[in-house]
């Protein structure tokens, strides 16, 4: 496959007009009419400048072309971080921050005027040609509006906050998040550079607001405390997507600087919350996610999908690549929640200090869209929906092994440049590998393939002094170490996969079933691999350690999901393609 034919590839994306530099937080829905409606923070230079404001576009061909943007606000007042909504009669809201004080930051002595000050809303009928007048939406104080400090020059308390999720009806009821924010020092002009230090989620509710823009809000939970990282965590908890599973129940991820999303339930339409959570994967492994969006979707019949970045990190970088995971409803004694699937590779950009981030997901006529923002670039993406459904239902595999345990490994091209073009990445046709196999209970300190040939490279997989699984992919002048983290000499048999993926240049282990996303021994299980990994080197006699009964190697980077499956489906028909194995313990250090 051509990089530039797949849809991974976050360069792929089709832009969306911006204006002036900064531009942030698409929001898009579709019309009755077929008609889409985009809104977009924009502004001059930086986030948090002056004069960021909330521009509209809309679209009648699916995002092929768009019309020039409209300010929402007319003059030089902050507006910013908006979000649409349609509600069942097609009346179109946008919800957005804006600066009704109208004081610039060094007037009202703050560090940035774009979030915070009044949370407002102004609604169309016209699927969003004409929009009404602003309305200012009452937010009700909590334990954490009350600092001290924030306070503008005529006295007046100014309160800090922010939403970057899809609002949503449940008939003529919206439901919208908002993340409260602690003054910090760093937000005066006094304070020195630092970040928001401590923050926590809550729920805004709008009865018969479809009808009725005077509808009465009510600021969720009850009481005077949001919700917070678990018990434990640090005090971030922030850009909250909430969604209704199909008995009523509120689901709530957000975003934390614990390295993971926090999570939180209500089954009473949000009164109350049950103690915050990390989520985890099915088999108890933590979601892991730096300080960044971490949106979960609703898709429909049972079925949502999240984003997230499969990395443990405090802080605000490592937003490429992009992972999602399925998740679907469960049942438990109290109410409905989520489980979560296997990570999936969803984009990537071959830079890795390239940033990709502040999603938003478009389900119409049966097709997929994402927007995703670069801060200076927003780009609209179509997921094909065989994908989607792939990572629910993964379907039965249909390639033919390149090699099964016995005889020579021929070498495998992993890229081919187009020679007319050699210098153009975009014109490389790339794949990848999947090495599956399973191993009996083995010792530490085992090869369980040696397949490298002097200095052509290879492949070689095995389990270190420690019980740890490592591999090593090579060709003559580039190679790639993979460490995993999960003990394999535990006395178990296992199903162990080794996936490179040359087109997102990463590389990763699932062990049965699950992807290893780095345990306590690494902050991540996924490496990036040299651009100069183009092939693999072949082996004329390769080694396969006596206690592995199955193994096969494949020109395609599988989907985790569709490993999974495989083994599970032929675990019952398997077995040792290859009786005759190697007990001859290969040098661990060539």
């Amino acid at each position: 496959m051509n990089n530039s034919e797949d849809f991974r590839n976050v360069k792929q994306g089709r832009a969306i007009p911006s204006e002036n530099g900064y531009c942030d937080q698409a929001s898009l829905v579709a019309m009755r009419s077929g008609a889409w409606v985009c809104s977009i923070t924009n502004g001059v230079g930086l986030e948090g400048a002056a004069g960021e404001y909330v521009s509209i576009l809309r679209s009648t061909d699916q995002g092929k072309t768009w019309t020039q943007p409209v300010h929402l606000e007319d003059g030089p007042w902050e507006s910013a971080y908006s979000a649409l909504v349609v509600a069942d009669n097609n009346r179109l809201f946008c919800l957005y921050n804006c600066n009704v004080c109208h004081l610039s930051a060094e007037e009202a002595g703050f560090r940035r005027m774009d979030f915070g000050d009044a949370f407002c809303f102004r609604y169309s009928d016209d699927e969003g040609v004409h929009w009404s007048e602003r309305y200012e939406i009452p937010i009700r104080d909590f334990a954490i509006d009350r600092s001290p400090e924030g306070h503008l020059p005529d006295g007046r308390k100014y309160r800090f906050f922010w939403n970057v999720s899809r609002p949503f009806f449940h008939g003529d009821t919206l439901y919208c998040a908002l993340a409260k924010v602690a003054f910090a020092q760093w937000m005066s002009k006094k304070g020195a550079c630092g970040s928001v230090e401590r923050n926590e989620i809550v729920l805004l509710r709008a009865r018969d607001l479809a009808t009725n823009p005077n509808a009465t809000w009510e600021t969720l939970p009850e009481g005077e405390v949001g919700i917070r990282p678990p018990k434990g965590g640090g005090n971030v908890a922030e850009e909250p997507f909430f969604v209704r599973l199909s008995d009523g129940t509120l689901y709530c991820v957000g975003r934390t600087g614990d390295g993971y999303p926090v999570a939180a339930l209500s089954h009473d339409g949000g009164m109350h919350f049950a103690p915050s959570f990390y989520p985890c994967h099915s088999d108890g492994r933590r979601i892991r996610h730096p300080r960044a969006c971490a949106p979960i979707w609703k898709l429909g019949n049972g079925r949502y999908l999240h984003w997230f970045c499969n990395i443990r990190q405090a802080g605000y970088g490592f937003r490429n690549p992009v992972w999602a995971c399925p998740a679907w409803e469960v049942f438990e004694e109290g109410g409905c929640t989520l489980a979560f699937g296997e990570p999936e590779l969803l984009f990537y950009h071959r830079s890795e200090k390239f940033n990709i981030t502040y999603p938003d997901l478009l389900v119409t006529d049966g097709r997929y869209y994402v927007t995703e923002s670069q801060k200076q670039r927003i780009c609209l993406h179509e997921i094909p929906a065989a994908f989607i459904d792939a990572m629910f239902e993964a379907p039965a595999l249909d390639r033919t092994a390149l090699w099964r345990g016995e005889g020579a490994i021929a070498p495998v091209v992993l890229a081919e440049q187009d020679m007319d073009a050699p210098e153009d990445w975009r014109r490389i046709k790339t794949k990848g590998i999947t090495l599956l196999l399973r191993v009996e209970p083995v010792a530490p300190g085992v090869v369980l393939l040696h397949a490298r040939d002097g200095n052509q490279g290879g492949i070689e997989l095995r389990v270190t002094a420690e019980g740890m699984l490592e591999a090593i992919v090579a060709n003559k002048n580039a190679s790639v170490l993979l460490e995993g983290s999960m003990n394999l000499a535990d006395g178990c048999a296992h199903e162990i996969a080794l996936v490179l993926d040359r087109q997102a240049l990463i590389c990763w282990f699932v062990v049965d079933g699950h992807m290893d996303c780095g345990g306590e021994r690494f902050d991540c299980g996924w490496r990036w691999i040299p651009e100069q990994l183009d092939s693999i080197g072949g082996c004329a006699s390769p080694k396969v350690w006596k206690d592995v009964t199955w193994i096969e190697l494949y020109d395609i980077p599988l989907m985790n999901v569709c490993i999974g499956a495989y083994f599970a489906q032929t675990a019952n028909a398997r077995g040792s393609t290859n009786p005759e194995r190697s007990d001859e313990r290969v040098d661990m250090n060539p």
